[in-house]
């Protein structure tokens, strides 16, 4: 899964949203940047605004405007960033008779992923079928699929886990940032044995 990526940042970027009929400033200035092939975390405790920044980076913002400036290596962004991107939500929703079918576009991935020994799984309900950690790399795994070219988003991706998942869903994603995938995370419960 080797691709070239390109840095992506961002620059006095802010976000005004309506709430009962007044402007309200939810990010104001925030600047940053992703290098290519890395794993890099906004950390800070809930309700510090992390998944507000993620979700206005990856222009998922169901409304407010957005101000500032986006560039891939100090061009400006272009705008096609959602065929660019792939984001993971914070939770892993699934159908419950779905499986990790191999399908020649996907092989590679389930095996990236360790998800050989689940692959023709049913995805179930919570609490039946595949456990917390592997509905989270089942998650991260269909994003992939979609072949972001730029980015990966991910929102919380430790949300649920126990410390033993929560490293390994860590491990995972500093070897896809290895293998040559840019990662942008958020994380509320950070750790220096988690990075």
């Amino acid at each position: 899964m080797q691709v070239d990526r390109e840095t992506f940042s961002l620059r006095k970027v802010s976000l005004d949203v309506l709430i009962k009929g007044h402007s309200r400033r939810l990010l104001d200035n925030s600047c940053g940047w992703v290098k290519p092939d890395s794993l890099t975390a906004l950390m800070g405790v809930s309700g510090a605004g992390k998944t507000t920044l993620l979700d206005a980076l990856a222009q998922r913002m169901p409304s407010g405007v957005i101000q500032g400036e986006f560039y891939v290596d100090g061009r400006p962004l272009p705008a096609s960033l959602k065929s660019d991107v792939d984001y993971v939500r914070q939770q892993d929703v699934h159908l419950e008779t779905s499986t990790s079918e191999k399908l020649a576009s996907v092989e590679e991935i389930i095996h990236l992923l360790n998800m050989d020994d689940f692959a023709d799984a049913v995805v179930g309900l919570p609490g039946k079928g595949l456990n917390v950690e592997q509905r989270k790399r089942l998650s991260i795994g269909v994003e992939l699929a979609g072949k972001p070219a730029l980015l990966l988003f991910l929102n919380e991706p430790t949300s649920g886990l126990d410390s033993q998942s929560s490293k390994a869903i860590l491990a995972l994603l500093r070897k896809l940032a290895a293998g040559g995938l840019s990662i942008l995370c958020t994380i509320h419960q950070p750790s220096a044995m988690l990075f």
